[in-house]
């Protein structure tokens, strides 16, 4: 079986402290990897409309102001989940309710 490479990871969180613990963990697995961090979801997809190259992983918050992770994921799946079928888009909430997690498993750019 072959390995997956990741080259850029991109984290999305209004929070700070959770994008720096977020990158810990990336660092424990492959410290090379390289980091892009937005703090709201227009920074996140401004990254990504000049994004080179396009992240192979990306992690984003649900619960943010103004714009929410749902947000992001109808705008991801619309313009790059075609263009960028391998990307993995993995969702992190601290969010307990039933509805989040099928709301958000109704995305087909949703890995996890």
């Amino acid at each position: 079986m072959e390995k997956e490479f990741i080259n850029t990871a991109l984290l999305i969180d209004d929070d700070p402290s959770c994008i720096f613990i977020l990158g810990e963990f990336i660092n424990l697995i492959d410290s090379t990897i390289k980091k892009k961090a937005a703090y709201s979801v227009d920074e996140a997809l401004s990254l990504l409309a000049h994004s080179s190259p396009f992240p192979e992983v990306i992690y984003v918050d649900l619960n943010m102001p103004i714009k929410s992770g749902f947000d992001f994921l109808e705008h991801y799946q619309l313009k790059y989940y075609s263009l960028y079928p391998a990307t993995k888009v993995f969702v992190l909430t601290s969010s307990l309710r039933l509805f989040d997690k099928e709301k958000t498993m109704s995305f087909l750019c949703v890995s996890d």
